[in-house]
């Protein structure tokens, strides 16, 4: 090899270096960035972000926001899974309107999409700062399945007009049968699997005893109170009163029949 191809070799493997040591350099800057920004960046989120809904029941999420600063204005598409959700209802939560009237404007665009917003009537233009709830969303859980909550087109709007900008966060829901507590294996506990079996049996197992003192697995904790199907004197299903008993064994026997298309004997 001649001195000038040793020469060029090593300029190359320098030159490499150089830009392998600016890459990292940058990358690294970006990050400390990154970080600067996310530490007081505004969030908007479905909340709770991870939703288990039964079949033929209704339920909520919020559409929530943390640390914004005089917000005048906002606006956001919801989109889901109209398969698996129903669409009830939209209503503005009380954060924006926490200092006076406001423009509540929700428009349902398809089955599965929603266009909301609303503005601050409050004269002189004031803003709101902190976090709260934006807006509630009620859905109808009409068949098994997955659906997603994603979020769109989210516009903030400060009281000068100026866009905030924000990280959105969006939500699952997972619709099951009722008494589908558990996915298989259990212990420990894993998201349900749209079955009702023995593992969701030694799931209300744990959960009867756990409310007495008697230690479930640690893993199943957490959730143990899903347990809690219906009030007293069941039938009918009347809302959860924070105890698991029989009511709640015999709600949990109609369910499991009635995945074979068995009903209940009333």
């Amino acid at each position: 090899m001649s001195e000038f191809e040793k020469f060029r070799r090593k300029l190359e493997r320098n030159a490499s270096s150089a830009i392998m040591l600016m890459l990292v350099l940058a990358s690294m800057l970006d990050a400390a960035i990154i970080g600067v920004v996310k530490a007081g960046e505004t969030i908007v989120a479905v909340y709770p972000q991870a939703v288990t809904a039964y079949v033929d029941s209704t339920f909520a999420v919020n559409i929530t926001i943390a640390d914004v600063t005089d917000l005048w204005a906002w606006g956001l598409k919801l989109e889901w899974n109209s398969s698996v959700l129903g669409f009830v209802d939209a209503k503005e939560g009380p954060f924006l309107k926490s200092i006076g009237s406001t423009l509540w404007i929700p428009i349902v665009l398809q089955t599965d999409l929603i266009f909301i917003s609303c503005t601050s009537m409050v004269v002189p233009i004031e803003g709101v700062s902190g976090s709260g709830v934006l807006a509630t969303i009620t859905f109808n859980a009409t068949e098994l399945g997955d659906a997603n909550l994603t979020m769109s087109e989210v516009d903030l709007e400060d009281v000068d007009g100026i866009n905030i900008s924000c990280t959105v966060v969006n939500g699952q829901v997972i619709v099951t049968w009722l008494g589908d507590f558990v996915g298989q294996g259990y212990p420990p506990y894993t998201a349900p699997d749209g079955k009702i079996d023995i593992n969701d049996q030694m799931f209300f197992v744990d959960a009867f005893f756990a409310q007495y003192g008697i230690t479930p697995p640690p893993s199943a904790a957490p959730w143990l109170w899903m347990a809690d199907l219906t009030g007293q004197s069941y039938p009918p299903q009347t809302p959860a009163d924070g105890k698991i008993d029989i009511n709640d064994q015999m709600c949990y026997a109609d369910a499991f029949f009635a995945q074979y298309g068995i009903p209940p004997p009333w």
